[in-house]
């Protein structure tokens, strides 16, 4: 869980220092090991700067993968 916590808020660090009227994505949690990162569902535009996300996050027990 400390992984996943670290690898969000660096991702929401680098997102902020990119684009600030951005929003962060949505955690979805699947089980207790999977989680999704999910953006605004609308198609890339000059309102949103082409922001997508569709990131998923695997805690393992000796790391973590971001797909």
């Amino acid at each position: 869980m400390r992984h996943l916590m670290v690898l969000i808020s660096g991702l929401m660090l680098i997102g902020q220092a990119c684009a600030a009227a951005l929003p962060e994505p949505k955690v979805v949690k699947i089980n207790e090991r999977v989680y999704a990162l999910l953006g605004p569902a609308e198609l890339p535009n000059k309102k949103n700067q082409g922001y997508q996300v569709n990131s998923t996050v695997i805690l393992g027990d000796r790391g973590v993968v971001v797909v």
